[in-house]
């Protein structure tokens, strides 16, 4: 069955009640997602959030900075089984320039060790633009040093892998990091957004017009705003019901996005 749903090019998790390194082996070589051992109910929920999570990756876009062609290989092979879409750069300077021109990158991975640019240096560079609600960040290094990981965290990395790594840790990182994202955003939309609407309230515009009227000022561009009234929709309202006159909101926000 395995065979057959990965011929097909559908992903496959395998799921099992027995396992051994043997087993494992011959499952994943079979080219499967992942594997999940059924010792719980657990198990199951794991498995619907990893369908959710495959889903979901369609969209977004991964970044691998290595100067190693086996690690970017390795990761660009993993990271695209599970639907990501991944770009690669060999350096800080080409990872910083890939970055800059692909604004829907969500993760990007860095190694320490690159000619030029170290990871580091590009952690912060990156920082500079893009902020940790927008982008997670994971430093990679084989360095004995234990400090590396906090060296990293303080220059403004989300998370650290130690190399050399099993790609299923790079994944669970990456997947991990994935899921902050989004509870980051559901948060952010549910303070600056209506419910009903979707539409940005009150508080965004207050927060985000002021930045962007300044901006805007110094670089001597117009600046316009708008206010809308919906005519007689207190009569929609009255004849009709509120859950009419919230069909004819939304109806209206649709038209304005």
């Amino acid at each position: 069955m395995i065979d057959l749903v990965v011929r097909a090019g559908i992903p496959a998790i395998a799921m099992t009640a027995v396992f051994g390194d043997e087993l494992l082996e011959s499952i994943l070589k079979k080219g499967v997602v992942d594997y999940v051992l059924k010792d719980s109910i657990n198990a199951y929920g794991y498995v619907c959030d990893l369908i959710g999570r495959l889903s979901r990756n369609r969209a977004i876009e991964v970044l691998v900075v290595d100067d190693s062609l086996s690690i970017r290989a390795l990761l660009k092979q993993s990271l695209e089984m599970y639907g990501l879409r991944v770009h690669i750069a060999r350096d800080g300077e080409e990872g910083l320039a890939v970055l800059h021109a692909h604004p829907g990158i969500r993760v990007m991975l860095v190694d320490y060790y690159m000619p030029g640019m170290d990871g580091f240096q590009l952690t912060i560079e990156a920082r500079k633009t893009h902020g940790k609600d927008r982008l997670a960040i994971i430093g990679l290094s084989g360095s004995d040093d234990p400090m590396f990981s906090a060296r990293f965290l303080k220059n403004g990395a989300n998370d650290f892998i130690h190399k050399p790594f099993h790609y299923e840790e790079a994944i669970c990182r990456v997947n991990q990091n994935l899921d902050v994202l989004e509870l980051i955003e559901v948060a952010q939309n549910a303070a600056n957004r209506d419910f009903l609407t979707g539409l940005y309230n009150r508080r965004y515009f207050f927060h985000e017009g002021r930045d962007r009227f300044e901006a805007a000022r110094a670089a001597g561009q117009p600046v316009a705003t708008a206010m809308l009234d919906i005519d007689h929709f207190k009569q929609v309202n009255d004849q009709h019901g509120h859950d009419c006159g919230d069909l004819a909101l939304k109806a209206v926000a649709q038209l304005l996005g």
